[in-house]
């Protein structure tokens, strides 16, 4: 009896625990959810949950743990106890928000082996760009606002001829989601040589792949002198602190032009969501930056169509749409390699577009 419990405890003492994340840091749009991974291998096919402890930390705050089962957490991110048991201790973050920024720590401990590894979350948040001119006799304003980003250092120009024009007033303000609008004002004295001018407004910021450049032409029509965009890339709204700027300026401001483009939608791949219960199973999709607000989503299993959850689209600071659609699936009724299908229709896109997922057991 010795020797058995002996080589049991043995066994247990070398069960070469590894765990594996993502590189970091790892990058998530405001708004989006978040997968951020943890998988761990023992010297078994699947691990003995009795022995095995997950600590997911924040900052060095415990956010969740499962200890032999899952502990209820008051924060909304999440575990699956059900994918635990195949190794993966991934940690769902729902609707990312600038407070998720940080840096997550994955610990384990199975039996007296334990690891842990760090992956820094950065959170960022799209830049819309849009412009205004307005003039009266001889003086012009330039508005150019960089709206919903995220973090807040951004660099925000109004350039002629490759010149950057000095003496403009830079505003950051923050929006209620922590996000941030930033609007360049350049005021200067128009004359005969004008019309036809070209003003740029250039913005950097490190969510962009490359800086965003939106031209201005100026163009002049009887006693009006008025902008025509050479590219229109954004739908374009007037924010709140820009109504309240051009109620200041109304001596000096004579005509304003707002435009609104359909915006084709950026569709996220179909992610399962970990539920509380076990036995349903939730799959979701992101789509994003739509305009107008009216889109069509639809949910098959197998080719058959299932009855999906209405979603109400909420508006962006840029004033496209996002929304965030999901269908809930008994578990029972799946099996591996089900196949899951979301169709989504608006009025940007010709053909519908389509993200699929084949079940794994």
């Amino acid at each position: 009896a010795f020797f058995v419990s002996f080589d049991i405890t043995l066994r247990f003492y070398n069960a070469h625990l590894t765990i594996t994340t993502d590189p970091s840091p790892v990058t998530a749009q405001l708004g989006s959810d978040v997968v951020l991974k943890c998988d761990l291998t023992v010297d078994t096919p699947t691990p003995d949950l009795q022995y095995l402890i997950v600590k997911w930390f924040l900052n060095d705050k415990q956010l969740v743990e499962f200890n032999d089962k899952l502990i209820p957490s008051s924060f909304r991110v999440t575990m699956s106890e059900r994918e635990i048991q195949n190794g993966n201790a991934s940690l769902s973050i729902p609707k990312v928000t600038p407070a998720d920024e940080g840096d997550y720590k994955c610990f384990v401990l199975y039996t007296l082996d334990k690891e842990e590894k760090t992956i820094r979350l950065k959170v960022e948040g799209n830049v819309a760009v849009s412009e205004s001119l307005m003039n009266k006799d001889k003086v012009s304003v330039l508005t150019c606002e960089a709206r919903g980003h995220y973090p807040k250092n951004i660099t925000v120009e109004w350039r002629s001829g490759g010149q950057v024009q000095t003496g403009s007033i830079l505003v950051t303000g923050e929006n209620k989601d922590n996000t941030f609008n930033t609007i360049n004002t350049y005021i200067f004295t128009s004359s005969e040589q004008d019309p036809g001018k070209t003003y740029s407004c250039h913005v950097c910021h490190i969510s962009l792949k490359e800086p965003i450049q939106e031209d201005l032409i100026l163009r002049l029509l009887g006693k009006r002198q008025i902008h025509m965009p050479l590219s229109l890339l954004y739908p374009l709204v007037v924010s709140d602190l820009v109504f309240t700027y051009l109620h200041v300026c109304l001596t000096t401001m004579m005509y304003s032009t707002v435009f609104f483009f359909p915006a084709r939608p950026e569709v996220s791949d179909i992610k399962e969501v970990p539920l509380s219960t076990e036995d349903e199973v939730k799959f979701t999709v992101d789509v994003s930056k739509f305009y107008p607000e009216e889109i069509q989503i639809h949910w098959s299993l197998n080719g058959k169509q299932l009855k999906e959850t209405t979603s109400e689209p909420h508006r962006n600071v840029d004033g496209t749409y996002s929304v965030t659609n999901q269908i809930v699936i008994p578990e029972g009724e799946l099996k591996e390699k089900d196949q899951i299908k979301v169709i989504i229709e608006h009025k940007s896109m010709e053909k519908s577009a389509v993200k699929e997922k084949t079940l794994q057991d």
